[in-house]
């Protein structure tokens, strides 16, 4: 993994916790397989850059608020574990905080993959790591 990987995961980050649209959709492959935790409970994966459009309108459909708040990012060989918290405000008001995990594998400088866990024990124990 490259310094020019953490800093694109950086600025993913970045981009979507400022809700910049075109920002997200840079620093992905256009062939990305994104599966966040909605997908997790509907099944399937966000595909391409129409995929990561279409996954940050669902967000502003459910979000009237939300970001990512990084605290870690792991090095695992060619791939990057983001561990962080998910800050957000629903439409109707409600306020949730949770720890999140999702794991990056990166090609040729660009999101090529990425999948959500719905806790960081699972993403642990998915990979054969400690906490």
């Amino acid at each position: 993994m490259s310094a020019e990987d953490l800093e694109t995961i950086r600025r993913g980050i970045e981009a979507y916790n400022a809700g910049d649209v075109d920002g997200v959709v840079a620093m992905a492959d256009p062939r990305v397989r994104f599966r966040p935790l909605r997908k997790l409970l509907e099944g399937g994966d966000y595909i391409g850059h129409d995929g990561m459009r279409r996954y940050m309108a669902d967000m502003d459909e459910d979000w009237s608020e939300c970001e990512i708040d990084v605290s870690e990012l792991r090095e695992l060989d060619d791939l990057v574990l983001v561990l962080g918290e998910f800050h957000g405000v629903g439409k109707s008001g409600a306020e949730v905080r949770y720890p999140v995990a999702w794991l990056c594998e990166m090609s040729e400088g660009k999101l090529a993959r990425m999948r959500a866990y719905s806790s960081q024990d699972e993403a642990f124990e998915a990979l054969g790591l400690s906490a």
